[in-house]
């Protein structure tokens, strides 16, 4: 299997990002992106927000995520779902010291 280019951690405008996910996905596959996981932050999702994200296809994986607020830590957390198996990853590690 070859190597893919990806992103684990992008906003739409669900939440506070700037663009809306068709454009969002529209330009990471532009830029030849193999996976995207789409992550808004999770106080600012709406209900149907899992629903909203679209499937990927024979170009680009988009797997639906959301980064959570983990209070305890005052981290941000991202969590991918596929089909199996959830990921968790630390978003923004180089600013918790």
């Amino acid at each position: 299997m070859p190597l893919l280019k990806g992103n684990l951690h992008t906003h739409t405008t669900f939440s506070d990002g700037r663009r809306p996910i068709d454009e969002v996905i529209a330009r990471y596959r532009e830029l030849g992106y193999g996976f995207l996981a789409i992550t808004d932050h999770d106080d600012r999702i709406h209900e149907s927000y899992w629903f909203d994200i679209p499937a990927g296809d024979d170009q680009m994986l988009v797997l639906p995520g959301v980064e959570i607020d983990y209070l305890p830590l005052g981290q941000h957390v991202g969590k991918v779902t596929g089909d199996r198996e959830t990921l968790y990853i630390l978003n923004h590690p180089a600013r918790y010291a």
